[in-house]
């Protein structure tokens, strides 16, 4: 969503105008299409949990960067400067996923260079790297190119936009990293019981098996027995979870009103 509008900001007169149309939009009893406009250029983050709360509608088109269709075209020099064509530059605009997925490698080039530069500090700066704010800016205008013309992201894009969001170690691993030790322990306690040791095996019997030491598992069971809890609710969720059926179609084209 774009930024809150502070109270003492001094918008053009067209823009007051669009943030009228928009508050009166909000207020009706039904969804309007062509708010859409109104509220790029002029919407806040309230206002679009106003709209969700009131409507619950996940396909409200609010887009967070675009404010003009042809905004993104001032982009067109910095996106030649990375060296980026400007037909692909102008093709992803366009929500085309042949030159997102161009765009997107070279978006991931220019973040490994950042990566592998001797001086990060000022790696940007000398022009050595490329700005953060550009690669951002860029990975959400496909985005939501993406989403305008109904186009699937291709995978470049989704990992380009996740590496953006959690960077190489998020904490989602560190997390994963848990369910992982779960998972063995698990399996050693399978083991045991297929040996018929029925009766509860040791916190070093479990981690000889699991191949970490005791202390790990002592000190963390209460965490390993709620993964093995969470695990199981993955394998098996309740039904309500799964209805309406979760879409897995790659054809999937998102609705407009």
């Amino acid at each position: 969503m774009s930024h809150e509008t502070k109270p003492n900001r001094r918008l053009p007169a067209h823009y007051k105008y669009l943030r009228r149309e928009l508050e009166a939009d909000m207020e009706l009893d039904e969804p309007v299409g062509d708010m859409v406009y109104p509220f790029a250029a002029v919407g806040t983050l309230t206002d679009y949990l106003k709209i969700r709360k009131k409507w619950s509608c996940a396909d409200f088109p609010a887009y967070a960067l675009i404010y003009d269709p042809f905004e993104w075209i001032m982009y067109m020099d910095t996106a030649t400067s990375m060296g980026i064509f400007d037909r692909d530059f102008f093709r992803a605009m366009r929500g085309d996923a042949v030159a997102i997925d161009r765009v997107s490698v070279v978006l991931l080039e220019k973040m490994q260079e950042y990566e592998t530069a001797e001086d990060k500090t000022h790696a940007i700066g000398r022009g050595r790297a490329e700005s953060n704010a550009n690669i951002n800016y860029l990975a959400a205008a496909m985005n939501e190119a993406c989403f305008q013309n109904g186009t699937l992201p291709p995978p470049s894009l989704v990992y380009l936009i996740s590496l953006r969001l959690c960077g190489q170690n998020c904490r989602g691993r560190q997390k994963g990293s848990m369910y992982q030790l779960a998972h063995s322990v698990h399996t050693a306690l399978n083991e045991f019981m297929n040996q018929g040791a029925i009766d509860n095996p040791t916190m070093r019997g479990l981690a000889k098996a699991a191949g970490v030491a005791p202390s790990t598992i002592s000190r963390r069971w209460d965490e390993i027995i709620r993964a093995m809890n969470l695990w199981a609710i993955a394998e098996v969720p309740p039904e309500e979870w799964l209805e309406p059926k979760i879409p897995q179609s790659p054809d999937f084209q998102s609705r407009h009103w």
